[in-house]
């Protein structure tokens, strides 16, 4: 018995903890890969529960027509408190009756809530507007 302990602490398999910035990326890669298939009930669990209707109306008026054919996250910051986190994504996409494709990048807001990561708002950073994520403050002119 002490020799498989042994064995399954050196190997990495008890005591070796997540940190925050692993589990909010899992969670942030999850939500992204459930949102370019098309599985908005699914995405929808990283999502806090007040929003969680609002999301999945938002996304499913585009299901039909939307096409996201890939997304990377090309960046992600934990605050300190290991609370909050900034993830941006890139989507790429087209909308068929288009058929042009387009960049999106997005800033996801997450928050720790428990022992889980829920994204509090997407906003889109650059790139082309797509009606299911937020757009950025508009800031007034001086």
């Amino acid at each position: 018995m002490r020799k498989l302990l042994a064995l399954l602490v050196t190997t990495g398999c008890i005591g070796a903890g997540y940190s925050a910035r692993e589990h909010v990326t899992e969670a942030a890669r999850d939500y992204s890969n459930r949102v370019r298939w098309g599985s908005y009930e699914e995405a929808s669990r990283h999502v806090k529960m007040a929003d969680r209707q609002r999301f999945v109306e938002r996304h499913k008026r585009l299901e039909d027509e939307l096409d996201i054919a890939d997304y990377e996250v090309i960046g992600l910051d934990v605050d300190p408190s290991r609370e909050h986190a900034l993830v941006r994504v890139e989507y790429t996409w087209s909308l068929k009756r288009r058929g042009l494709v387009e960049k999106t990048i997005t800033e996801q807001h997450w928050d720790r809530i428990g022992s889980d990561w829920l994204i509090t708002a997407e906003v889109r950073a650059r790139g082309s507007e797509l009606p299911f994520f937020d757009e950025p403050p508009v800031l007034p002119k001086k």
